[in-house]
């Protein structure tokens, strides 16, 4: 294609433009990451293609921002992350369905792919928004707009093996999203700082925030069955892979096979009403170098003060997480071991009265059976004395928590009374005594409030 000539998204190519990401421009033009002159790429229609289908993002440059809305950025979102949050309940059906389909088909459906794809692109033009990458307010849309972060993909062939096991599979990367999604958050404090003073994210966090938001992207991709390509790139792009790699809205021909030996180039995605003149390959750059070719928005290489401030989120996201999940430990401990404590007593207590019971059912019939023998009716009190003994010994070894304390007291008050009395009872040594100590005492009334307290103190343990 000639210089000056416009190229599939209607940009002038060759001659001046901006390098990528930290490359060196075509025909030795200076430019690329945060540079002045990067071109973004226009709004893609995209067509399903049994070829690989990477999630490919693109950001902007480091620019000023106004220092009010950086201020209230966290408050400004707040509509975004409700949006989004009604959209990702729906996603969750779809992505059901879709599993299922993709299981036996080996393909989302064009209409779920557009849906998930899009609350992909959603979520990541939020995170850029909310973490600083840039001022411009999302669109509160799926589809792919003239935003600038851009994030395109396409349908394609999924393998239902790998479909069959995605959770598993997005597991270990998940822990990886999860730990550098913590970082960031924590990182981004530092930068909001910086940002309301200076008006500007330094460049290093702008392109380590990048990165991350890009591998985000990419995991939930993946999770969705958007793309089977695997999630990676936290670290940015090698440098030496930049081989020419053809952008979105190029046939992958001739010219990726030239320039792109090791098969990196992006995949075909047709831009918007671009025409057939408009959608061909791209000459091979004339004095590029190993690294040259044309702009490419979608690739990130990231400087090694970036790299540093990834691992840095990586780290802190490890440590908030261990936090976390310290903390959860030490709260749910004493609710746990609360718990076991009351079942170990309401045990205890329920198998004494289990032994208290045995005596207690047989001493009608037995004491009916002694007739007028004073011995045989003081030897039976004296074994219900015994094991109302037994009860309340038990009773203290029942490892009762301190909270039933007062219920606790109460019953053992009752059985340590009600023993004295049979005690009494069992040390009559004749008629006429045995009845004077029945009438100075209310033993149905002592059982009956023993009864009372008891099922008061095993309630309160059932229920805590």
């Amino acid at each position: 294609m000639p210089s000056g000539q416009p190229d599939a998204y209607g940009q002038p190519t060759a001659a001046g433009e901006a390098g990528a990401y930290g490359e060196a421009g075509a025909y030795g033009q200076a430019g690329g990451y945060g540079q002045p002159g990067q071109t973004w790429p226009q709004a893609a229609d995209l067509r399903p293609d049994s070829g690989p289908a990477p999630i490919l993002v693109s950001f902007p440059p480091p620019t000023e921002q106004p220092r009010l809305t950086v201020a209230f950025r966290a408050i400004l979102a707040i509509p975004q992350l409700f949006a989004l949050a009604i959209v990702s309940a729906v996603a969750g059906v779809v992505a059901f369905i879709g599993w299922w389909a993709a299981l036996f088909t080996g393909r989302l459906p064009d209409w779920a792919h557009q849906l998930l794809a899009g609350l992909v692109r959603w979520s990541a033009r939020v995170s850029a928004y909310l973490y600083l990458v840039t001022g411009t307010y999302p669109p509160f849309t799926l589809d792919d707009t003239d935003y600038p972060v851009r994030l395109i993909t396409k349908p394609t062939r999924l393998n239902p093996l790998a479909v069959l096991f995605r959770y598993f599979l997005m597991l270990p990367v998940g822990v990886v999203a999860a730990v550098a999604s913590l970082g960031l958050a924590v990182l981004s404090v530092v930068a909001w700082v910086i940002t309301v003073i200076t008006g500007r994210v330094p460049t290093a966090m702008h392109e380590a925030f990048c990165a991350i938001i890009r591998f985000m992207a990419r995991y939930s991709g993946y999770a969705y069955m958007v793309t089977p390509d695997y999630p990676g790139g936290l670290y940015g792009d090698r440098p030496e892979f930049a081989l020419g790699s053809v952008p979105p809205g190029f046939a992958a021909s001739q010219a990726a096979a030239v320039t792109d030996p090791l098969g990196t180039a992006a995949p075909e995605y047709a831009p918007t009403g671009a025409s057939p003149a408009a959608v061909q390959a791209p000459q091979a750059p004339e004095a590029a170098g190993a690294t040259g070719g044309p702009a490419d928005p979608w690739r990130l290489v990231l400087s090694s003060r970036a790299k540093a401030l990834v691992t840095a989120s990586l780290v802190i996201g490890a440590a908030v997480l261990i936090a976390f999940i310290v903390l959860f430990v030490s709260l749910a401990s004493p609710a746990v071991n609360s718990a076991v404590t009351r079942a170990s007593a309401l045990a205890n207590i329920n198998s004494a009265y289990g032994q208290l019971n045995g005596v207690l059912k047989t001493f009608p019939t037995q004491t009916e059976a002694c007739g007028q023998s004073l011995s045989c009716v003081t030897a039976l009190d004296g074994k219900v004395s015994r094991a109302f003994g037994t009860f309340g010994t038990n009773l203290q070894q029942a490892g009762v928590p301190s909270a039933y304390s007062g219920d606790e007291g109460k019953l053992a008050a009752d059985t340590n009374a009600i023993a004295a009395d049979f005690s009494r009872l069992a040390g009559a040594q004749s008629a006429t005594q045995y009845e004077g100590i029945v009438a100075g005492m209310d033993i149905t009334s002592t059982l009956d409030q023993w009864e009372t307290d008891f099922n008061g103190l095993e309630s309160a343990l059932t229920r805590g």
